[in-house]
Formats: C-alpha cells, sequence, structure tokens
C-alpha cells in the first residue's frame, strides 16, 4: 500500500503535538517523558508501527484517530475511526480517482458542444444564413451530465446497486469504462483495444463453460467445479 506523504506525516506529527500538551495537561503523562517518546509510543499502540516512514495509507485514520481522542475531538476521532483499515482506505482512493476521471468526461463534454469543426461545418451547409456558433457548455452543466452518465452506468452494470455502495474493484471497472467512453467521444485510441480485457473475460468464461459441458458429457456425472480464471488475476474488466 502507498506510503504517508510527507504532508500527512506533518499533520500527524502536528496532531501528536497537539495531544502531547492535552496529555500533559491532564497530567496524564509519566514524568519525563518527552514528546517524541509520547508520539512512537500512540503510534504504536494505534497502528503498530514505531515510525511514520514505515506507515502507509491504512494506518493513516487509525493515528490520526488515536490522536483526536487525546485532544478531544470525539466528533473527529469516530469518523476516523469508522473509516480505518485498508479496505476503506482502497474504495477511497478508487473513489478519488473515479472523480478525477469523470472530470475528464465532464470537459470532454464541454468541449464537444463547443466542437469548432461542427461550427464550420454548419456555416459551410448554410453559407447564406448568419448562424452563431453553438455555445460552449458550462462547467456546471458538464459536470452533472457527466455524473448522471456515471451513475447511469453503475446502475445497469451492478444490478442496480448505488455508486455508493460499489466496492474498491467495482470502482475501479466503473472508472476504466468512463474512460473508455471518454475516449469514444474524444474519436482518439483503437475502438477494438478499448473493451479488450472485457471480451477476454467473456471469451475465457464462454471456454470454461464448454469445457465442462464436454466433461460432463463424456465422464456421464457432474463435472468437478472449476475456479473462474477469468475472474482472477489483474484483469477483471
Amino acid at each position: 500500500m502507498t506510503p504517508l506523504s510527507k504532508v500527512q506525516i506533518t499533520q500527524l506529527c502536528a496532531l501528536a503535538s497537539k495531544a502531547f500538551k492535552a496529555a500533559q495537561a491532564r497530567g496524564a503523562l509519566d514524568d519525563g517523558m518527552t514528546a517524541e517518546q509520547y508520539r512512537r509510543e500512540g503510534q504504536m499502540e494505534a497502528a503498530q508501527v514505531a515510525s511514520l516512514k514505515e506507515a502507509n495509507q491504512g494506518h493513516y485514520l487509525e493515528i490520526r484517530g488515536k490522536w483526536w481522542t487525546v485532544i478531544g475531538n470525539l466528533e473527529r476521532a469516530f469518523y476516523d475511526f469508522l473509516n480505518a483499515g485498508p479496505e476503506n482506505e482502497a474504495r477511497r482512493q478508487m473513489a478519488w480517482r473515479l472523480a478525477g476521471q469523470v472530470s475528464a468526461l465532464a470537459d470532454t463534454l464541454a468541449t464537444n458542444a463547443h466542437d469548432k469543426a461542427t461550427n464550420e461545418a454548419i456555416r459551410a451547409l448554410r453559407p447564406e444564413e448568419q448562424l452563431p456558433e453553438i455555445p460552449r457548455m458550462s462547467a456546471e452543466e458538464a459536470a452533472r451530465q457527466a455524473w448522471a452518465y456515471t451513475r447511469s452506468i453503475a446502475v445497469a452494470r451492478f444490478a442496480g446497486r448505488s455508486m455508493e455502495s460499489l466496492d474498491p474493484d467495482q470502482l475501479e471497472q466503473l472508472g476504466f469504462t468512463i474512460i473508455n467512453r471518454t475516449s469514444a467521444k474524444r474519436g482518439v485510441g483503437d475502438s477494438w483495444t478499448r473493451n479488450k480485457s472485457q471480451r477476454r473475460s467473456k471469451t475465457s468464461k464462454k471456454a470454461l463453460k464448454s469445457f465442462s459441458t464436454a466433461d460432463q458429457g463424456r465422464r456421464g456425472h457432474v463435472a468437478p467445479s472449476m475456479p473462474d480464471l477469468a475472474e482472477s488475476g489483474s484483469d477483471r474488466l
């Protein structure tokens, strides 16, 4: 998992310093304990890491929640503990990545609505008329359409589930779909390669099914179950 950034390390050190002063003011520290010792002990207690250079994104909220608790901000501590853990962190990162992909789609929608070639083509067909240029779509409208489009794809692809309920792998698949659709709208890339992994997955599943059916016919009994090879490895689309 990704290591902590310099900004995150700085934030955790600042919070640890505030927590140290709060604990010191309450008389909750052993005599002679330094701020550095206190920070390292707190990190070990929260996430079993002695150095923040060894910590990763899965540890960030666990450690931050520890310091918010000592400081007394239980609302933030509750949020951090609720969302801590590698699985939630993976989902959060995929959600951020998806947001960037949808943003690119929105920019494409706005650009396509203001396509210079389209404006010139219309004028060439009707030169006798004073035609206004097609206005560029507003950023707000482009974003609204892009998110509505993304949500409709999620509902259609994942049996009616909302985007908020998707796991990291499903968010990743949704993101790849948005990339493919954006490329298609921009007219870039090869349409055959855009969904290559999806087709390969379907072909593998079909081959496994055919093998299982043929095996049943030869043996005269149900073939032993086989792992779904199409769903293993890194090609999940």
